[in-house]
């Protein structure tokens, strides 16, 4: 009864700012919304050795911080007829168009040809779905916490170019997917393989490989109501893809009842809240001071390292899991996660339950404007909806990283040429600039 009345509470919410955050099934709102539920209101229901309304309580003003975020990035003054005319360019004009086609194959077709010619990429398939007995990738994860500020330069710098590749593999998919839908769909499904094969059987990595192409199909159905129960299956299909691989990692498996199934990954995975409130509680020196000091640290993230050697390190997972287990990230073995709210404790205190989640609506909302101007960038904003949500269960420094510093290469990329006088691409005219605006039919 907690949490439906809570839940009710949180849509209650969402209805009365409509009149400033327009309501659309596929959408950033829709997402937090969704993010908020699963990992804070669930977190804090499940967490019964604290006081539950109290948390309850405590979501929901956040959620309303949420909100007013959301409303002040629909304000932000975007320049939408240039990133329009952008867009136009690169769905339109012949050689842009099939560099970026030729690209998005290239960036599928060329690792997996390295590891097959390497004999590797058998190995590491049957490495993916059971790497939770050898540990790989929580070592991996630990591994390049540690190693950040060691890399040579020329390694640092390699890293950073990668690291920017799926950003553009995302806007080439986009202006695929205009004409050949098929093919795009194609490509993000390869990606989202090989991600998963690369990273060990990361689910994280899987289900943002699996939501891009999801959210690209649901922008094509007519109808409110056919999005959210399409949705809707789609996310009970996932709890239980989830839960599956969770087993396949582990080598136990347990037959239960698809309903038990559900409720175990949802308890297992999902509910964060409760854990990150515990910061209430402990002595861990937030400040409004500690607070702007990492803000301070994230504004340099974009930074490279191979220009800047001595960067701080920022890692919000990694500090707060040391902090709330008293131990090493290398003797903890892997990490916890807290969810934006005790990101918010931990730096800022309880000024922080305001300060972060309106930052998390506002980056959130302004991004997902900036990605409705076009069509050739749905694939980006079909990202932005993943990892709005997905974002709840990890800390708005996650948010930032994935959508500004990993994306940083093609923003600024659609910058440029957006103040160059590339003209409209093969003499579109205003009016057909302007229909090239994507809008999900939802």
């Amino acid at each position: 009864m907690i949490l439906l009345g809570a839940l009710a509470g949180l849509v209650a919410m969402r209805l009365l700012a409509k009149p400033w955050v327009p309501l659309r099934a596929l959408s950033v709102s829709s997402a937090n919304l969704a993010g908020v539920a699963l990992f804070g209101l669930l977190g804090v229901v499940l967490d019964a050795g604290d006081d539950v309304w109290r948390n309850v309580g405590i979501v929901l003003l956040a959620y309303g911080a949420v909100l007013l975020g959301e409303a002040a990035g629909s304000r932000l003054r975007i320049n939408e007829p240039r990133w329009r005319r952008v867009g136009a360019v690169l769905a339109d004009v012949g050689l842009s168009r099939w560099a970026l086609t030729l690209f998005a194959v290239l960036y599928i077709a060329l690792p997996v040809m390295r590891t097959g010619s390497e004999g590797q990429l058998a190995n590491m398939i049957k490495d993916s779905l059971a790497f939770g007995s050898t540990g790989a990738y929580t070592e991996t994860v630990i591994e390049q916490n540690y190693a950040q500020a060691t890399r040579p330069r020329s390694e640092a710098a390699a890293a950073g170019l990668v690291a920017q590749l799926p950003g553009f593999f995302l806007l080439a998919v986009g202006s695929i997917f205009i004409r050949y839908r098929r093919l795009a769909y194609l490509l993000l499904l390869g990606s989202a393989a090989l991600d998963f094969v690369v990273s060990f059987g990361g689910r994280t990595t899987l289900m943002i490989g699996l939501g891009i192409p999801v959210i690209l199909a649901l922008t094509r159905l007519r109808g409110r109501w056919r999005v959210f129960l399409l949705g809707g299956g789609l996310i009970v299909g996932a709890l239980l893809l989830l839960g599956a691989l969770r087993h396949a990692r582990s080598g136990a498996y347990t037959r239960v009842s698809v309903s038990n199934e559900i409720a175990r990954t949802l308890t297992i995975d999902f509910a964060y809240g409760g854990r990150g409130l515990r910061f209430l509680h402990l002595d861990v020196g937030a400040s409004l001071h500690k607070g702007f000091a990492y803000v301070g640290r994230m504004v340099i993230m974009p930074v490279p390292r191979s220009l800047w050697p001595t960067k701080p390190i920022v890692d919000p997972n990694w500090e707060m899991t040391e902090a709330f287990l008293g131990k090493s990230l290398a003797k903890a073995g892997s990490i916890t996660l807290f969810t934006p709210l005790g990101e918010a404790l931990f730096y800022f205190g309880r000024f922080g339950l305001i300060l972060v989640p309106f930052a998390y609506g506002l980056l959130s909302t302004g991004l997902e404007r900036l990605f409705r101007t076009s069509k050739v960038f749905s694939a980006l904003f079909a990202q932005v909806l993943i990892w709005s949500f997905l974002c709840w269960r990890l800390t708005f420094w996650n948010l930032f990283g994935q959508l500004v510093v990993g994306n940083l290469a093609v923003l600024l990329f659609l910058w440029v040429l957006g103040h160059l006088r590339l003209g409209d691409g093969r003499g579109l005219t205003e009016g057909e600039v302007a229909s090239d605006r994507f809008e999900d039919t939802a």
